[in-house]
């Protein structure tokens, strides 16, 4: 029995990355008449200030979740008529995106406003309970008709996020963290915003949970029942777990040399790096 956590797939349909990227979401559409945009509040602001297409969208705001429960209330709520969805935001976003998508039976479409993890490429996603805690990584039917990733918006994303995108990937491109600083689209900026979504995502398509859940994800998973983690990224709980999974596996030399990238970088190394100081031992 091939079950989806099983089969590989090749990745998104579509991936356009580049200066204006949001220039050709328009030709992307075209095809489609009833798109909806699954998004926050950020996000949408982050999205309109640079699409200039001539779209109408119907718009739903997720609840921060990523949870089925909410993933079911947009269906139900906005999804009259709609023939493909777009998640526009970061990672919880466009999980709910491709959530709704799926109870929708319909095409989806990602356009990231954060570079924080492969949630914008993997056709997975982390899914939540309502309170927050980790449930399980879902698999869906489909890839992303189209990953639309335009690195003028992305310059202006917060950093802290794109720290995180590194970790969950640990593409150590120094220079280009100081390129979102400066805000310049230089090569090696687009190399590692690439790397983040596409190089990292093609492991959950092709790696599927061989590659997904070993022992720095399971480590991230664990942690999302301490409340006091919840408001620590993915990527910065993931790069804690990759010390732990390290260790683990008996290659403490290899954790040695990480550190000072960690400590330089803001990426989690100790627990209290993730929120945890009190009652250490129980959680």
């Amino acid at each position: 029995m091939f079950e989806l956590a099983n089969v590989s797939r090749p990745g998104v349909s579509e991936y356009i990355s580049g200066s204006g990227a949001l220039s050709a979401l328009d030709n992307r559409l075209e095809g489609f008449k009833t798109p909806l945009i699954v998004t926050g509040e950020k996000s949408y602001a982050a999205f309109k200030k640079f699409y200039k297409g001539n779209r109408e969208f119907r718009v739903a705001k997720y609840d921060g979740t990523a949870s089925y429960e909410d993933m079911q209330r947009i269906a139900d709520e906005y999804g009259q008529d709609v023939d493909v969805v777009l998640g526009v935001g970061g990672g919880r976003v466009i999980d709910t995106a491709k959530g709704v998508a799926s109870v929708l039976n319909k095409e989806y479409m990602t356009v990231p406003t954060v570079i924080a993890t492969c949630a914008p490429y993997a056709p997975v996603a982390a899914v939540y309970h309502p309170d927050k805690t980790f449930r399980e990584v879902a698999y869906f039917k489909r890839t992303a008709y189209a990953c639309v990733v335009d690195l003028d918006l992305l310059l202006e994303s917060p950093k802290e996020y794109f720290v995180a995108g590194i970790g969950d990937t640990l593409a150590k491109w120094y220079e280009a963290v100081e390129a979102l600083d400066k805000k310049e689209v230089t090569e090696s900026f687009k190399n590692a915003v690439d790397t983040v979504f596409a190089i990292s995502g093609c492991v959950g398509c092709f790696a599927v949970h061989y590659g997904r859940m070993a022992g720095a994800h399971a480590v991230h998973n664990g942690m999302t029942l301490i409340e006091e983690t919840h408001s620590v990224l993915h990527g910065t709980k993931v790069s804690y777990g990759i010390l732990v999974q390290l260790l683990a596996e008996g290659k403490k030399d290899e954790v040695e040399k990480l550190v000072p990238f960690y400590k330089e970088n803001n990426l989690a190394y100790n627990l209290a790096c993730v929120n945890v100081v009190e009652d250490v031992e129980a959680k």
